[in-house]
């Protein structure tokens, strides 16, 4: 009978041992160590296997220690631009300015805002006594004081009141603690004829109109790089612009007349880049351009309006590159003047939803196309076109596209 040792322990196993008694060790999975005349050679052979396994756990100890150490240092050196970067980032209460013009002598206005920092609010008061009113909530870092803060300027020419603010003031940096935020709070007297250019880098923009008929405006060009641009009406009556300018980078644009009626407006232009666009035109709007835009990258569009006053033909481009589209609208009325209103309607992807109600006298015509998704419509086709089309006065056409998504059409004519 055979006999070896244990290479784990040394014991002495006899030929026929599944595992040492000693140390557990299985000996099939373990080379067994010849049998030798000298016993105590058991511990030179012990000696030998120790080192390699000592060494093993040393170069384990190294690793371990490394990967607990590469990112204490790493920690070490971003923390002080960590400190840093938040104190710059503190905004901390600083006081409040006000701006007033009390003379009604010029009523024609050029309101001229560039706002770095900072919301925008702007409402028409008909309480109000001044011809314009305006509250700044200054907020600034560590190091900045009430006294860094910028306010209004006017000056009248060529009797036009001119008001503008411009905060001079650079975007943020982990340098500069210093930064201010500039929170414009504005109130307009009702009877200005107010041309609007106003502009946030970062903040929201507003402009309401409480409600308040009759209003006149010149120009509204309304835009953010970073925020939302609200333009809301309430339930206002005959209110009438020029041209409607919204834009922002990255916020939504809603621009709410749902409850206005009889608004009068010459070019619609709503450019978003990232975010959605809500446009709820109101009942009876009138409109005297030839060219209507609603274009945003990534976002959805929404669209509705009741009996729009077409004066001439009208082309609506509406895009979005990802992101639905929906269109809602009612035109029961016959309007004397000939017109062709023609939406042009894309999306890459997502889906198209347009739901119409029109007279029986007002023709209506839809082609779309799609590659990959459903098509729906009354025709059960991709076309539609409303009994004697050709032969009405006042005619919607719409061409429908997207790549990915389904497209539904629903008229009651």
């Amino acid at each position: 009978m055979s006999s070896n040792f244990c290479v784990y322990c040394g014991q002495h196993l006899e030929g026929n041992d599944k595992f040492c008694y000693k140390c557990g060790a299985t000996v099939q999975d373990q080379k067994v160590v010849p049998s030798i005349k000298n016993p105590d050679n058991r511990l030179h052979s012990n000696s030998l296997t120790t080192p390699i396994i000592d060494e093993n756990k040393r170069s384990s100890s190294k690793n371990l220690k490394l990967l607990i150490l590469i990112p204490i240092i790493l920690f070490s050196i971003a923390l002080p631009f960590i400190i840093l970067s938040s104190l710059g980032a503190v905004r901390s209460p600083l006081g409040t300015l006000d701006y007033e013009i009390n003379s009604m002598d010029y009523l024609d206005v050029e309101l001229v805002i560039d706002n770095s920092v900072g919301l925008i609010e702007i409402t028409f008061d008909d309480s109000m006594d001044a011809l314009f009113e305006a509250t700044i909530e200054v907020r600034g870092g560590i190091k900045a004081s009430l006294e860094d803060a910028k306010n209004f300027q006017h000056n009248v020419i060529n009797n036009k009141t001119i008001i503008t603010f411009n905060s001079e003031d650079e975007f943020l940096t982990i340098w500069n603690f210093k930064t201010l935020t500039h929170n414009l709070y504005i109130s307009l007297h009702p009877d200005t004829v107010t041309d609007f250019s106003v502009c946030s880098s970062v903040g929201s923009v507003s402009l309401d109109l409480d409600s308040v008929d009759n209003l006149v405006m010149k120009d509204v060009d309304l835009s953010s790089s970073t925020g939302s641009v609200n333009f809301c009406s309430g339930n206002t009556i005959n209110t009438t612009m020029e041209d409607i300018i919204l834009s922002t980078n990255n916020g939504r644009i809603l621009f709410n007349f749902d409850d206005a009626f009889g608004t009068t407006v010459n070019e619609i232009v709503f450019e978003d880049s990232t975010g959605n666009i809500i446009a709820l035109l109101g009942e009876a709007l009138n409109i005297e351009s030839t060219d209507i835009v609603m274009l945003t990258s990534t976002g959805s569009i929404e669209l509705t309006f009741e009996d729009i006053l077409f004066n001439e033909d009208t082309n609506w481009l509406i895009e979005t590159s990802t992101g639905y589209i929906s269109i809602e609208f009612i035109q029961n009325i016959n309007l004397p003047a000939n017109f062709t209103a023609v939406f042009n309607v894309e999306t890459s992807t997502g889906s198209i939803t347009i739901d119409g109600d029109v007279a029986s006298d007002v023709g209506i015509e839809a082609a779309a196309t799609t590659n990959t998704g459903s098509i729906s419509f009354p025709s059960e086709s991709s076309q539609y076109t409303s009994e004697n089309f050709y032969l009405k006065n006042n005619r919607f056409s719409f061409t429908l596209v997207t790549s990915t998504g389904s497209i539904t059409a629903n008229f009651e004519n």
